[in-house]
């Protein structure tokens, strides 16, 4: 869209029309704007048929309109539709291994959900990958 206004338009296709308290939550300084009365469309009709069931989910999660209720991102990288790139067989295209550094994150990344360390870093990338690095500056 050409506004901010217009773009909310675009989504409001795909989400469905956003209730007042959602708008609120977007942005507090909401005003009343008259937005057509449209239903959402379940992910499954609007991505390519076949999209894996983990997909679906992680799209969902990430594209609502409330900001508190979408996932972090050091959430969505714990996400069960990256769970392939935690395997230990899992190589690049080319059949090189991954990068230890793909299981690396920052105390700044970590701080968000700790609890997640033991599913972002799989076993097989041991120990000595098993740490915190510092932002890039």
């Amino acid at each position: 869209g050409s506004s901010g206004v217009d773009q909310l338009v675009e989504i409001i296709k795909v989400l469905g029309t956003p209730t007042k308290d959602e708008l609120k939550s977007m942005n507090p300084s909401y005003q009343e704007f008259r937005f057509p009365m449209i239903r959402s469309h379940p992910w499954n009709t609007i991505l390519k048929p076949h999209t894996p069931a983990d997909c679906l989910d992680l799209v969902s999660r990430l594209l609502v309109y409330v900001p508190s209720t979408r996932l972090k991102s050091i959430e969505t990288c714990a996400h069960r539709f990256f769970d392939e790139l935690r395997m230990p067989t899992t190589t690049m295209p080319d059949g090189s291994p991954l990068q230890p550094e793909l299981f690396q994150f920052t105390t700044e990344e970590l701080v968000l959900a700790p609890e997640l360390l033991t599913v972002l870093t799989p076993p097989h990338v041991g120990p000595q990958n098993n740490h915190f690095v510092s932002p890039i500056n």
